[in-house]
């Protein structure tokens, strides 16, 4: 978390794109060791309710898409209230605060780790088989989303305000939906939480590109912000459920890998639809293809496994 943070900061400086490149990397990879990390520690640390523990972790994503959707708008508006060198050290030093914060929570929650049994390894790959490939089509999936959201609202001529109060709906409704999540994901059969969260998503996607309109837009910050955050949350749940403590670590990693690899390939094939066809919207619709793939995948998920 430090080292990211550091680098979120250090985004700030670099003239080059290559330099760019390097240090959006160094920052990419630093956050995949702590996602994989911080969502096994969570997975242990409020025992028997793991679905609310992962819940409220992946919620923290929220008050990110908060502050980052606030303050980048504002760096690009016409006028630049906010010098875009400055609001990627705003974000940097905050998420300082939250590595300082991180610390105590880990070391207690490791306490708590090193108390439980520990079981026996279990084969990752052929127990998480279609959670993996679900988790695949979600993480290229959502992204195309996050992604050319702006550019689309800019396309259709939508100002800094709407932006604004669409990233901060989106983070908002994040915010407020974990609790819920928390208790839903607890009674929901494996696999079946993730295949929900995949069509919610989609869902959620469709409105503004139906309806180029500002409630549609609002609506659709709505529905994507309340169930997106709940993806990795519901996925980790699969893996909680399934592998013992020893494999738990590495099968987090495998689900992010995947996870990072899709959000690779989103953004990739959406720019390469939208240069294809010379429509935006064209490439935005992949996302909902992508995530109801990826809920048709995760039905396929089996509850056999832990011991």
């Amino acid at each position: 978390m430090l080292a990211s943070a550091l680098a979120l900061m250090a985004t700030a400086w670099p003239s080059s794109f290559a330099l760019l490149l390097v240090v959006r990397f160094a920052g990419g990879l630093a956050t995949a060791v702590a996602f994989v990390l911080g969502t096994s520690l969570a997975a242990s640390a409020m025992p028997g309710r793991a679905a609310t523990a992962l819940s409220i972790y992946f919620a923290g994503s929220g008050l990110g898409i908060v502050l980052a959707g606030t303050l980048i708008p504002l760096a690009h508006a016409s006028g630049n209230a906010i010098d875009w060198r400055l609001a990627w050290l705003l974000m940097g030093l905050v998420s300082l605060l939250a590595s300082a914060l991180a610390w105590h929570a880990a070391r207690l929650s490791i306490r708590q780790s090193l108390a439980r049994p520990v079981g026996h390894p279990v084969p990752v790959w052929g127990t998480l088989g279609p959670s993996l490939l679900a988790n695949l089509f979600y993480g290229a999936g959502y992204v195309g989303y996050m992604t050319f959201m702006i550019a689309l609202l800019k396309r259709l001529g939508f100002g800094t305000t709407l932006t604004m109060v669409f990233f901060a709906l989106i983070g908002g409704a994040s915010l407020l939906a974990s609790p819920f999540w928390g208790r839903l994901l607890g009674h929901l059969k494996t696999g079946l939480g993730f295949a929900l969260v995949c069509t919610l998503v989609a869902i959620g996607t469709m409105p503004a590109l139906i309806w180029p309109q500002p409630w549609a837009v609002i609506g659709s910050a709505l529905i994507f912000g309340a169930s997106f955050m709940a993806g990795p949350a519901a996925v980790s749940m699969v893996a909680q459920r399934l592998l013992p403590i020893p494999s738990l670590t590495w099968g987090l990693a495998l689900l992010t890998a995947t996870f990072s690899l899709g959000q690779s390939i989103g953004p990739l094939l959406g720019g390469w639809i939208t240069d294809m066809t010379g429509s935006l919207t064209a490439g935005l619709w992949l996302g909902p293809a992508l995530l109801m793939m990826g809920a048709v995948a995760s039905l396929q998920q089996r509850s056999a496994g832990k011991t």
